[in-house]
């Protein structure tokens, strides 16, 4: 009797451990694709926000920050700050601008509307005046490397390179891994990782644990990814599997027991025109 309820209480502990893992990979999986469409959300391909487009690895510029210019003079402007304050409706930032970063200011005229990317000089200092928007009273004052005078009014949009790739650790393991620019070394920082582990890096598709696949906008499949501005939506697979054996049907196990699994997610990209 007693052998009898070691062997059930081992059974169940072997099952609750199973369904650990399993969990636990489709988990990772899971926040895989949703943190490589989260970074995909703002990119616009038709103003070259994809700069590298790999099998598994993307560099794209990600938006930071937007603003509504307070005040221009050549070469600086004038903005709204961070602020917490209700109301704080003409300006938002994820991180603050920093030397390097891009500036897409948006110009319009009785013909037509366009984008033109300038580029930060000078980190943020506090100060400057608003006088078209009296409600404003905290304000950055930005030196811009472009000698331009931007109207008051203008939206700009403040975008930085984000690198993600599947990349080996330390630990011998596969992860998504992410770097962002550092523009005062001028290089990308010490990549992170952010999801995983997932399966090696793999030549084979089928095998491979992250794989990124391009199609336009009519659907097709694109092989020359020379001009990433045709990109229009971006095909996600991420595959993991377990660390430990695990024994639950119908689950799908490897030669050597491990529990395997993948998740696929096509991200369409809004601003692909």
């Amino acid at each position: 009797m007693f052998a009898l309820a070691v062997r059930m209480a081992t059974g169940q502990l072997m099952f609750f451990r199973g369904v650990g893992e399993v969990a636990a990979v489709r988990s990772q999986l899971r926040q895989t694709g949703g943190i490589v469409a989260s970074v995909l959300w703002g990119v616009a391909p038709a103003a070259g926000d994809i700069v590298v487009a790999q099998d598994s690895a993307l560099e794209v510029r990600v938006t930071i920050a937007s603003a509504i210019v307070c005040a221009s003079a050549p070469g600086r402007l004038t903005i709204p700050a961070a602020s917490s304050a209700r109301g704080n409706a003409l300006a938002g930032y994820v991180e603050s601008p920093e030397p390097d970063d891009a500036v897409a200011a948006f110009f319009e005229d009785s013909a037509a509307g366009t984008w033109l990317t300038l580029h930060v000089a000078s980190a943020p200092a506090s100060g400057g005046a608003c006088p078209s928007f009296p409600s404003v009273v905290s304000l950055w004052t930005i030196e811009l490397r472009e000698p331009l005078v931007v109207p008051v009014g203008t939206t700009l949009r403040f975008t930085r390179p984000l690198r993600l790739s599947l990349y080996r650790a330390s630990d011998n393991r596969w992860y998504l891994g992410a770097r962002d620019w550092n523009g005062t070394s001028q290089r990308f920082n010490t990549i992170q990782p952010v999801a995983g582990p997932l399966r090696p890096y793999s030549l084979v598709e089928f095998e491979t644990g992250l794989l990124f696949t391009y199609q336009d906008a009519t659907g097709a499949l694109l092989s020359d990814l020379a001009d990433t501005r045709r990109i229009a939506s971006i095909r996600i697979v991420a595959r993991g599997s377990s660390t430990r054996v695990v024994r639950l049907a119908p689950t799908v196990s490897q030669p050597n027991g491990t529990y395997l699994d993948s998740a696929r997610l096509l991200v369409g990209l809004r601003n692909s025109r």
